[in-house]
């Protein structure tokens, strides 16, 4: 078996049944709704723990209360979800900087799993800031 990691989006897909294709300005009642975890990362995690393989999707969830159907259902597909904690002030750069940061700490730990966990506590220390680059006055901490 083996053990995928999958880093990236994760959402709330809503999918809305109706009779047919609404008009102009026209309401029409719901016949049925789905609510099921989605986004790129999300989706490619379950499609890997699907094969029968170990699979972690490490993502953002934030707190709303839908948050909870997302969860039920990536762990239903045998998925571990890893959710870094975090007060998110601003999230630009942070795919970036997780990129710069997951490139240094794999050239100096040659530990991909390790190198991983690092960058992502990188990316998330990232988003506690306004803006790409007050985050580096805390580096000190992941040296």
């Amino acid at each position: 078996m083996k053990h995928g990691i999958f880093l990236g989006l994760s959402t709330i897909d809503i999918i809305n049944y109706v009779s047919h294709y609404p008009l102009k300005n026209e309401k029409l009642k719901v016949n049925k709704q789905l609510y099921f975890a989605g986004g790129p990362a999300t989706n490619a995690a379950i499609a890997f723990a699907s094969f029968g393989n170990k699979c972690t999707l490490i993502t953002g969830m934030g707190n709303h209360p839908v948050t909870g159907l997302a969860k039920k259902d990536i762990k239903s597909h045998n998925v571990e979800l890893k959710v870094p904690e975090i007060e998110v002030v601003d999230t630009l750069g942070s795919g970036d900087i997780f990129h710069g940061a997951f490139c240094h700490f794999i050239l100096q730990d040659n530990d991909f799993i390790k190198s991983l966990e690092k960058a992502t506590q990188i990316a998330g220390l990232s988003c506690t800031f306004y803006g790409t680059r007050k985050w580096i006055e805390k580096i000190q901490d992941f040296r």
